[in-house]
C-alpha cells in the first residue's frame, strides 16, 4: 500500500498537471514513500503475513517486521528435522512496536536442550527460558496488522517532502539546474536531491515522532 497517492495530492493542492508534471510527482512519491519506510523500520499497510520467518534470537522476544500487529493467529517452531510445534497462544502476548513477547520467561542457568523439563539433568547453559530458540528460519509466526493512527501525519510529511522535491527540480522534468534566490542547484535525478544532508536531516526531523520504537503504534 502507498502511503500516499498521486490522485490525494493533487486534491489537497488543487493541482492540474501535465502528464509529464504527472510522472515527476508519482517518482518523488515513490522514492519518498522508500525513504520514510526505511527510516520508520515498518510497513504501515493492514495486511495478513502467512508463515513469516524469523530467525531465533536465543531471548523471550521477536521482533515481527511489520506493525502495529492487530492479532498473531499462529507461532510456530521448525526444527531440524522438518517437524514443527505450534507454541499455545496462552503462552505469548504482542507487546508494543510489534515485539512478540514468550509469557514467564526467566533468566538463569538451564539444561542446555529447551525442550527436556527445567529440571532434568545438570544446568549447563546461562539464558533466557522459555525462548526463541537460536536457530535459522526456525520460527514461524502469522499474523495481521492494521494501518497505524499515524498514518494521516505521516502522509502529510511525505506530501510536504514532495512539494520540496518539485520546488527544487522544477515543473520541468527536463530542467537541469534551479535557482531560488541566492540557492542554486544542479538537478541530477530526484534521488540526488534526498541525499543532500540538510534535506535529509529535515525530513528526519518531519517523521521522527513516528520511528518504530518511539511511537508506541
Amino acid at each position: 500500500m502507498a502511503i500516499g497517492t498521486l490522485a490525494q495530492y493533487k486534491t489537497l493542492g488543487n493541482l492540474t498537471l501535465t502528464t509529464a508534471q504527472d510522472s515527476q510527482v508519482q517518482e518523488a512519491l515513490d522514492l519518498t514513500e522508500g525513504f520514510i519506510l526505511k527510516f520508520l523500520g515498518a510497513s504501515l499497510a493492514a495486511a495478513t503475513y502467512t508463515s513469516e520467518a524469523y530467525d531465533g534470537t536465543g531471548t523471550d522476544v521477536l521482533l515481527l517486521k511489520a506493525y502495529p500487529v492487530a492479532s498473531v493467529a499462529s507461532v510456530v517452531q521448525k526444527f531440524d528435522d522438518g517437524t514443527t510445534q505450534t507454541i499455545p497462544s496462552t503462552e505469548y502476548r504482542v507487546a508494543e512496536g510489534g515485539r512478540l513477547c514468550l509469557l514467564g520467561a526467566l533468566e538463569g542457568r538451564w539444561a542446555a536442550y529447551w525442550g527436556l523439563p527445567w529440571d532434568a539433568g545438570w544446568p549447563t547453559e546461562w539464558g533466557i527460558r522459555p525462548c526463541f530458540t537460536p536457530g535459522y528460519a526456525n520460527w514461524l509466526v502469522t499474523y495481521t496488522t492494521t494501518a497505524p493512527y499515524a498514518l494521516s501525519a505521516v502522509k502529510l510529511a511525505q506530501y510536504q517532502m514532495v512539494d520540496e522535491l518539485r520546488a527544487l527540480s522544477g515543473s520541468d522534468p527536463t530542467l537541469q539546474n534551479v535557482s531560488i534566490g541566492n540557492y542554486s542547484e544542479g538537478r541530477a535525478g530526484l534521488q540526488a536531491l534526498i541525499g543532500q544532508n540538510d534535506r535529509r536531516t529535515r525530513w528526519i526531523r518531519m517523521i521522527a515522532d513516528f520511528k518504530r520504537g518511539t511511537c508506541p503504534i
